[in-house]
């Protein structure tokens, strides 16, 4: 049993140090809270809705101080004039 276990920490570990490597700290993270989600609470690996949306809220956040842009919001058309195809 403790092999299993051992196992299965050490391939929990190489998939986020693959995602690390491969794609960054902000996925990393989302990969850790939902591999936390689905073995703690049950829940499959495509998460829960409503963790799903906290994620999605954690990360967009931490990208936009991180680049000190501001990806959220909507903008009206009159301010995209001039700015694409006619």
């Amino acid at each position: 049993m403790m092999k299993r276990i051992a196992a299965k920490i050490r391939a929990n570990l190489a998939m986020f140090w693959s995602v690390l490597k491969n794609e960054g700290a902000l996925p990393c993270m989302e990969c850790v809270a939902r591999r936390v989600g689905a073995t703690t609470l049950g829940m499959s690996s495509a998460g829960h809705p409503r963790m799903n949306l906290m994620l999605f809220r954690m990360t967009d956040v931490l990208y936009d101080r991180i680049h000190k842009v501001d990806t959220g919001g909507v903008i009206d058309l009159p301010e995209m004039e001039g700015h694409g195809k006619n």
